[in-house]
């Protein structure tokens, strides 16, 4: 780390003067101070770790839930794949913002609500046909009633 930093951070530089870098994130922008983290083969090991732990602790919890479902509200769904997705090393970039999966999750609900909304409706007009066709049989019955008397 220390011999491989001063190198590193003396390549950006120079990529960065020669224009041959990507335009940095906006939030790099808004605080450009940044640090390298070179991540040894022990570090690697270490965090594959906390990948197992965290795999297991999940399966344990999935259990439970098999007995007592309220066990799932203890864990927060959205910090497990943020943490998963940090052990792996995974990019960054392929995950949605916490804003952008809120929006989604709202149009999801609204979504559900309008299906639930046309599902009562769509059981009241079976309702409604049903009860028409009760209501014809009965004047039916009715009427063959007071022919027959």
């Amino acid at each position: 780390s220390e011999m491989i930093n001063p190198v590193i951070i003396r390549t950006v530089g120079i990529l960065s003067r020669q224009g041959k870098l990507p335009q940095p994130p906006e939030e790099f922008m808004l605080a450009p101070e940044y640090e390298i983290d070179c991540i040894s083969q022990l570090a690697q090991a270490q965090r594959r770790s906390q990948l197992q732990s965290l795999m297991s602790g999940l399966s344990l919890v999935g259990e439970m839930a098999n007995y007592a479902p309220s066990v799932l509200d203890k864990v927060n769904q959205d910090k497990v794949v943020d943490e998963t997705w940090s052990i792996v090393g995974a990019p960054q970039s392929v995950l949605r913002s916490d804003e952008e999966v809120q929006v989604l999750r709202e149009e999801k609900a609204k979504m559900a609500q309008q299906q639930a909304m046309m599902d009562q409706s769509q059981q009241g007009a079976e309702l409604l046909e049903k009860g028409s066709k009760v209501d014809l049989n009965l004047a039916k019955a009715q009427k063959e009633g007071k022919n027959e008397s």
